[in-house]
């Protein structure tokens, strides 16, 4: 009996070992879900904040594009008027700027006018111009000598219309083969003829010849033209004609 009795304490040893390891193991894998589960928690907390802020910045960046969008839209469209605008003032201009001859005489309105001279005045030579010049039948010419670098003498000057102008030249000397400066002008270069009025007024032009000029005194125009003298080396014939002006 003492035997049975030793053999059934051993089991219900053995049966209480057994329970309280059961006991343990099954509190170990409690501790393991339940750490599990805290960890999958955790990791959808953090995953759920991740894309909320992915949503957020997807929402700000869609705001962004449409605000840039906008803008582009908006400068593509100032663009296309200032497109617009510059063609329609490239036509106001070709339509309303003069050009060729009257450009030309529109500058030469300006440059008189800042010159001083009246408004009124200009209206009037332009109201009196005609078509044809009144010009005497009779011209007057007279040969004048071209002043170069290497003349001996000063800058010779030749009147016309009865002294109330006076012409003079300058000019580049001929050379010969060998490069060695002539005493007279070569005709063949360009030369500076100055035109000194009676009141003190100088006109200069400035070209190869031939050349032409006009000088208005008072009621009359006088026209030059300029060529050089086929008689005289080193000179030039100068011819004038008296017209009415305007």
């Amino acid at each position: 009996m003492e035997i049975l009795s030793t053999f059934a304490g051993t089991r219900r040893s053995r049966r209480q070992q057994a329970f309280w390891r059961a006991i343990r193991w099954g509190m170990l894998a409690l501790c393991i879900v339940g750490g599990s589960f805290g960890s999958y928690r955790v990791g959808v907390s953090k995953s759920r904040a991740e894309v909320e802020r992915l949503e957020h910045d997807l929402s700000a960046m869609r705001e962004l594009n449409r605000q840039m969008s906008e803008r582009i839209a908006r400068a593509e469209q100032q663009a296309e008027g200032a497109i617009t605008r510059y063609a329609q003032l490239q036509q106001t201009y070709r339509n309303e700027v003069p050009r060729g001859e009257l450009r030309q005489l529109v500058d030469l309105i300006d440059q008189r006018l800042r010159q001083g001279v009246p408004a009124a005045r200009l209206r009037f030579v332009l109201q009196q111009a005609t078509t044809e010049r009144r010009c005497d039948k009779e011209v007057e010419t007279k040969r004048v000598p071209v002043h170069t670098p290497t003349s001996t003498g000063a800058v010779s000057t030749v009147g016309f219309a009865e002294n109330r102008i006076t012409v003079s030249g300058e000019g580049s000397p001929a050379r010969t083969a060998e490069g060695k400066p002539e005493p007279f002008f070569d005709p063949g270069q360009p030369v500076t003829l100055r035109f000194l009025e009676i009141d003190g007024d100088v006109g200069t032009i400035e070209g190869t010849l031939p050349l032409t000029h006009a000088v208005v005194l008072g009621s009359n125009e006088y026209l030059f033209a300029i060529k050089a003298s086929d008689k005289q080396q080193g000179q030039i014939d100068v011819t004038v004609q008296r017209c009415a002006f305007p």
